[in-house]
């Protein structure tokens, strides 16, 4: 696969970064921005289509997947990860990813996971305390829905680690965000600047463990590879 060529780490401090969030239709459904902050600490606040702040109490388990507007329907295989910048991450190395936007602390609804209905889902959860308990509450809402639902363990990942540290992990926010974008407009996916390949993450899909009291494999998606996650261009 050609990879196109990744741009030196900018020493300038990142700017903010907006994640439209739409439905399946592609229709805009809210906007999620972020600001990351000299520190290392970041600054997140969500916004309505036409600029106002908040959600108007829209509930945050109503919200689509971020990225469900470009799901493949031909694709057999998705990753889901927690939050926009690590699903950036898996789409500008080529693999097809969807995020939540709820926040460890919530979970997406049946609305937004049925949208993933006869799909192998694997779940990406971030490297800290909360991470794994928000993709074990996520997999019981695919029942009945995902043909599959496994979890893929990073036992070196640093704290807070996710996929963008396991890909990019010299890129910021803003700069992953630009590189997907690319890739959604047709370029050709960027090669991963860490130490792992994406040889090391086809292999990490297939070690990801089935959760054997959510949901078993079923149909005609038992002969699906690692490769089947890619495509999301």
């Amino acid at each position: 696969m050609p990879f196109t060529p990744v741009a030196p780490k900018s020493t300038e401090p990142p700017p903010g970064v907006h994640y439209e969030i739409r439905d399946a239709t592609g229709a805009l459904i809210a906007v999620h921005r972020r600001e990351d902050k000299p520190d290392g600490s970041k600054r997140m606040w969500w916004e309505l289509p036409d600029g106002t702040k908040g959600l108007r109490r829209v509930p945050l388990a109503d919200l689509p997947l971020y990225g469900i507007e470009r799901l493949d329907r031909l694709a057999s295989r998705v990753i889901v990860t927690e939050g926009e910048k690590a699903a950036d991450a898996l789409t500008t190395a080529g693999i097809l990813a969807v995020g939540t936007v709820t926040g460890a602390s919530s979970c997406p609804g049946p609305t937004a996971l049925g949208e993933l209905n006869g799909l192998w889902v694997i779940l990406w959860p971030d490297a800290d305390e909360v991470g794994g308990p928000h993709m074990q509450n996520v997999a019981p809402g695919l029942t009945g829905i995902a043909a599959s639902v496994s979890l893929l363990g990073w036992s070196d990942a640093p704290e807070h680690g996710d996929a963008a540290d396991y890909l990019f992990p010299d890129k910021s926010a803003h700069e992953l965000h630009a590189m997907a974008l690319a890739v959604r407009g047709g370029a050709a996916p960027f090669a991963p600047t860490g130490p792992r390949t994406l040889d090391d993450l086809h292999d990490a899909f297939l070690d990801a463990a089935v959760i054997p009291e959510i949901v078993e494999p079923t149909g005609g998606g038992t002969g699906a590879d690692a490769g089947d996650a890619e495509g999301s261009h």
